[in-house]
Parts: structure tokens; C-alpha cells; sequence
């Protein structure tokens, strides 16, 4: 059998790393219980939050690399073509990559916590499909690469200008499963600046990014409320669960400690995610909480 304490950590002074550990109540099973469901959706709000970082630092870094003026940089220090070709692609991979991840992520995550708003989120995802272009093309493009070729497969050194990696539209239009995607690169330029298209789109998965927040939010109030109800019970800013096999006393001290951290740092980073959404209305202080 166990037995469960809520602790605190305290550095023994401001100059030193050790800490010091103090035992507060026992609390029961259920209880502990309950204070994880209070936590059970900041894993959810982690995962989501750094897919969608990585989607649009992606697509900063693939237009970083493209900007002619890096390639050129490159080129003059010894950087052979076929690397600069190989790199671009490599770019272009990451981001449409990253991208699929992101909505992958997102419905696997809702079918877990919040299955009642999948049928919603699948309606936007759709509706951004039909009414823009971009997202089109992005959830087409990483199934091109799979299935037909990278999309970069020409280095240009013209004299008197910087030099360029090229996507040329009729390589595209060798895939023959664009769907939708084909009568819209059938519109576009004979060289496809892709960069062009990446600021819109990382606006929509930031745009889903705030959805999948806004589905959470009920829940994660309720969360976040019995948190600080435990804590002012039991008279602690940043509780820790102590697990021991016997009561603890001051014979026999504790019996085959572990310690159970729980992740108030990225409780306190949700709602600050959701404080800032335009969508919901949220009032407490969190600073007021947590002093």
C-alpha cells in the first residue's frame, strides 16, 4: 500500500543549488486522482504548441534559405549546386512535413481529449481546403514528394544577378494526383516561387492552433480551478506528491520514496495561451495565484 503527501521545494539559499523538501499533508488516493485530472491537458497543449512552433520556424527558415541573396552567399563560399538543390528541397520537405504533422497531431489529440469536437474541426479543415489555395496545395504537396520527385531540380548562376534554385511548374504537373491542387499550379508561373506560399499557410495552422485551444478551454478552467483549490488547502504555491510505502513518523522516516512532479509550469503557460486568445474570456490573475 501507499501513502501520498503533498510537498514543496525550497532552495536552502539564494546562493546555493541544493533544495529543501517539505512534507505537508497526507492526502488520499482519490484525491491524487483528482489533481492529476486536473493536469490531463497540459500534455495535449504542450504537444500541439510545439508542432505548431515547428511549423511556422520551418517555413521561416525554408524562406531564410531560399532568399537569393543566401544562396548566393553559399554558392560564392564553395557550396557546390547540387547541394544547394539538395538543401532546398530538404527546406521545402521540413515545412510541408511538419505541416501534416501539425493536423495529424491535432485530430489524434482531440480524438483523446475532446472527441465531441472532432466532427468540427474536420468541418474547418475542410472549409479551409475549398476556400484557399495554399492549404490546398500544402496538404497535396508532401504526397508529390512521396510519390513523384522533389520539387527543386535546377541551380541557375546568371551573370549579374545572385544566383537561384528553380521549381519549374511542368516538373509539378508530372505528378498526376494534385487533386484539386492541379488547376491551381496550372494558373501559376512557369517558376513557382514556393516561399510565396508559406506566410499564408502558417497563418491557417496558427489559425487551427488557436481552434484546437478554444475546444480545450472548458475543460482546462475546470483544471486549473481544483489546482488552486488543492493548493490553498493544503497551503502550497507549487505542490509535489510524495509517495512512501508507510506512514511517515519520526522513527522510521520515509519508506521507499519517490516523488510524483506535477506540471504547473505548463499549466500556468496554457492559460497564458488562453488568456491572449480572442475567443475566450478568461478572468483571473495569475500572478495573484502564484505569489
Amino acid at each position: 500500500m501507499s501513502y501520498y503527501y503533498v510537498c514543496e521545494t525550497t532552495p536552502k539559499s539564494k546562493t546555493e543549488n541544493e533544495m529543501t523538501l517539505n512534507v505537508g499533508d497526507e492526502i488520499s488516493r482519490e484525491e491524487l486522482d483528482s489533481l492529476n485530472s486536473a493536469f490531463s491537458l497540459t500534455g495535449a497543449f504542450y504537444s500541439i504548441t510545439s508542432i505548431k512552433d515547428i511549423v511556422i520556424e520551418n517555413g521561416a527558415q525554408f524562406k531564410k534559405w531560399m532568399n537569393p541573396i543566401n544562396l548566393q552567399t553559399c554558392h560564392d563560399n564553395g557550396m557546390p549546386s547540387h547541394r544547394l538543390v539538395m538543401l532546398s528541397n530538404k527546406h521545402v520537405l521540413n515545412y510541408a512535413s511538419s505541416i501534416k504533422t501539425f493536423i495529424d497531431m491535432a485530430f489524434r489529440l482531440l480524438k483523446k481529449k475532446k472527441p465531441s469536437m472532432i466532427q468540427d474541426f474536420e468541418n474547418l479543415t475542410h472549409r479551409f481546403y475549398d476556400d484557399k489555395m495554399v492549404y490546398r496545395f500544402w496538404m497535396n504537396f508532401r504526397n508529390y514528394i512521396v510519390h513523384c520527385a522533389f520539387p527543386y531540380t535546377t541551380f541557375r548562376d546568371a551573370i549579374g544577378s545572385n544566383c537561384q534554385v528553380i521549381c519549374e511548374k511542368k516538373h509539378l504537373l508530372e505528378f498526376d494526383n494534385w487533386k484539386h491542387s492541379k488547376s491551381d499550379i496550372e494558373q501559376m508561373k512557369d517558376e513557382i516561387d514556393l516561399t510565396l506560399l508559406v506566410d499564408d499557410m502558417s497563418s491557417l495552422i496558427y489559425s487551427l492552433y488557436l481552434q484546437f485551444l478554444y475546444y480545450l478551454a472548458e475543460d482546462a478552467f475546470t483544471g486549473y480551478e481544483y489546482f488552486t483549490s488543492f493548493s490553498k488547502r493544503h497551503n502550497v504555491k507549487s505542490p509535489t506528491i510524495l509517495v512512501v510505502e508507510e506512514k511517515i513518523s519520526k522513527e522510521k522516516g520515509f519508506v521507499n520514496p519517490s516523488m510524483q512532479p506535477l506540471p504547473v509550469a505548463q499549466m500556468i503557460e496554457m492559460f497564458k495561451a488562453m488568456q491572449n486568445h480572442p475567443s475566450i474570456n478568461i478572468k483571473f490573475n495569475l500572478a495573484e495565484e502564484n505569489n
